[in-house]
């Protein structure tokens, strides 16, 4: 399965074929069932399944379904939400710069650095007070 893909599509049509088998008079464990419904995953499912996996007993196939389909929205919720910070922090950045950008002094051009530059300073004469110099 396609890791953007629909996961209720997956599992409609999942569930559709276990239905078939079981009208040709197949008889499928619940178990296994749920072990194939599981390994039908994306690969990003990885650490549910190794969840669901470790447990003493696996979940009944409609619970795992309903399991399956929570965690799949939960990740749908959580990567909108990931992107609305991502676009909250582009515009908070940009609203930083424009303030930066106001509050700066404008570039000087250079005759004003000219006039702005201090000139050297000249040394005063000082006498010592030890030798009397200056």
């Amino acid at each position: 399965m396609e890791t953007g893909s629909d996961v209720r599509d997956r599992i409609r049509k999942f569930f559709d074929f276990i239905g078939k088998l079981q009208d040709l008079d197949i008889v499928n464990d619940e178990d296994l069932t749920s072990v194939m419904l599981l390994y039908s995953l994306p690969a990003n499912f990885e650490t549910f399944r190794v969840a669901i996996e470790s447990r003493d007993e696996l979940p009944k196939l409609d619970t795992l379904r309903i399991k399956i389909i929570d965690e799949w929205q939960s990740r749908i919720y959580q990567s909108l939400s990931k992107d609305d910070g991502v676009y909250a922090a582009k515009f908070e950045n940009q609203f930083r710069n424009q303030r930066f950008k106001a509050k700066t002094k404008p570039k000087e051009t250079v005759d004003e650095r000219k006039r702005n530059t201090q000139k050297p300073h000249r040394s005063r004469k000082i006498k010592c007070w030890t030798c009397g110099l200056k």
